[in-house]
């Protein structure tokens, strides 16, 4: 596969926490500052994540739903333990 990591998505003024909190923080820091205080992307995403959602997106139904037995069944037995899930689903 080949990805683009030449262009760069200006994440500014779009609600990126790293920027935005950047700006609160010192509202006169120069547009040269690359704020490191979190591991935001700032290349464009991956074409198969983007054909991935789009996919699960056509068949979906966006709206409030109960938990599937998939929810239960990814997590691994610590997660699931961390968290006091079920263990069989």
């Amino acid at each position: 596969m080949k990805y683009d990591f030449q262009t760069i998505v200006d994440r500014r003024n779009v609600g990126a926490f790293k920027w935005e909190e950047m700006r609160r923080i010192d509202p006169t820091v120069g547009d040269d500052i690359v704020p490191l205080s979190v591991a935001d992307m700032e290349f464009k995403n991956p074409p198969e994540i983007i054909e991935g959602l789009k996919h699960y997106l056509d068949g979906a139904v966006l709206g409030y739903t109960e938990p599937t037995c998939l929810l239960y069944t990814s997590p691994s037995p610590r997660d699931r333990q961390k968290s006091r899930m079920p263990s069989s689903a």
